[in-house]
């Protein structure tokens, strides 16, 4: 196993932890691995990410290591509930089950189902109806939150979300910067000068 910060920097950082003088944090890889690896650096404390260890990083060219095709890296946030985890859908299940027998929904849903049999649609049914479908789709997000938070595999969120998510930091960012910033010139407009 080589240091890949030695082999491809030449240089190495002194420490990777706050408070202690050694390092402890390393990139390693072997001899066949060393040659697809474009670049690799390191940050200083708190330059990308607020821990007491630095950001080490190296990229690796991907395509070409796996002929061809790379593999696809999912954020933890976007991962999504995969059918082929049989322990994850025996967990998901009981967890519905739990969910569905507290609210009642097979027998609400069968009562409204002999309502619309006997006394055929009406506004209210539909809404009933609505209502259901409704609390249906929210048992089973709830079911899937708590099983895949319990793995540890992040929250269930989807990558739009999580993306839709930074765009409203920051413009909540912006909005409130341009806020402070017309408070303060109408408060002192002569001494205020904003290029």
């Amino acid at each position: 196993m080589h240091d890949v910060h030695e082999v491809i920097c030449g240089e190495t950082p002194l420490t990777t932890r706050l408070g202690s003088k050694n390092r402890i944090d390393f990139i390693v890889a072997t001899e066949g691995v060393l040659p697809y690896i474009r670049a690799a650096s390191y940050r200083s404390l708190h330059e990308a990410v607020v821990s007491d260890h630095i950001l080490l990083w190296a990229d690796i060219n991907m395509k070409a290591y796996f002929g061809g095709e790379g593999p696809s890296i999912t954020l933890p946030q976007g991962r999504e509930f995969s059918l082929d985890n049989i322990e994850m859908r025996k967990k998901i299940r009981r967890e519905l089950r739990a969910l569905h027998r507290h609210q009642c929904l097979p027998e609400r849903i069968q009562a409204l189902d002999k309502e619309c049999a006997i006394f055929r649609i009406s506004t209210e049914r539909v809404r009933q109806y609505n209502k259901l479908d409704d609390e249906l789709l929210e048992s089973v997000k709830a079911a899937a939150k708590k099983t895949i938070k319990q793995r540890q595999f992040g929250y269930c969120r989807s990558p739009a979300l999580t993306s839709a998510g930074f765009n409203v930091h920051l413009w909540k960012s912006a909005l409130s910067t341009k806020n402070i910033i017309y408070t303060i010139t109408s408060i002192c407009p002569r001494t205020c000068k904003i290029s």
